[in-house]
């Protein structure tokens, strides 16, 4: 039985990966100054709604009264805490997070509504992790990290080409293709 949940697993993520970087394909919304604007799939608030769905059914099953003892309670609290750390900020994630982009700049506009500028002559180094799926964009001061599956992000690879010296990004580059080649 453990061997049938193990697949079920992995073919679930696979799929959900191969879904998440498929759409990250689509183009992404381009406003009347030409501005690129890339915006995290629906699908992680979709998982975070799940989650937060998830968290209210087991607060709801406590309250019935099946918490019997104090150690039940840590388990339903720990679970509660676990469940809404894990989707509180995937929903953040999705509905206020974007990135900006356009010929001469590229600005990240977090959670907060804080926002962090780089302009494109100034950045001095691209990076890409294969663990995390996110591509770095680090100036002397400033680092914006854009993860794979906003959609939109070949459309700001390109523009990224355009804008930053070759010897800068090909690395990038070449691991983004690895990665995209996988799934």
């Amino acid at each position: 039985m453990n061997y049938i949940s193990t697949v079920i697993i992995v073919v679930v993520v696979s799929v959900l990966m191969k879904y998440l970087l498929a759409s990250s394909k689509k183009q992404p919304i381009i406003n009347e100054e030409g501005t690129i604007i890339l915006k995290m799939n629906k699908a992680y608030a979709i998982i975070g709604y799940i989650g937060i769905a998830f968290t209210a059914i087991i607060g709801i099953i406590a309250s019935l009264g099946t918490v019997k003892s104090n150690q039940d309670l840590f388990i339903v609290i720990g679970l509660v805490l676990l469940f809404l750390g894990l989707s509180v900020p995937l929903v953040l994630v999705a509905k206020r997070v974007k990135i900006e982009a356009n010929e001469e700049k590229i600005t990240y506009i977090g959670i907060t509504g804080k926002q962090k500028v780089i302009m494109w002559n100034d950045i001095k180094k691209v990076g890409f992790s294969k663990s995390m799926l996110e591509l770095a964009l680090i100036t002397d001061k400033t680092k914006i990290k854009v993860h794979m599956h906003y959609i939109g992000f070949p459309t700001l690879i390109e523009l990224m080409k355009s804008k930053v010296e070759y010897s800068l990004c090909k690395d990038a580059i070449y691991s983004i293709e690895t990665v995209s080649n996988r799934f």
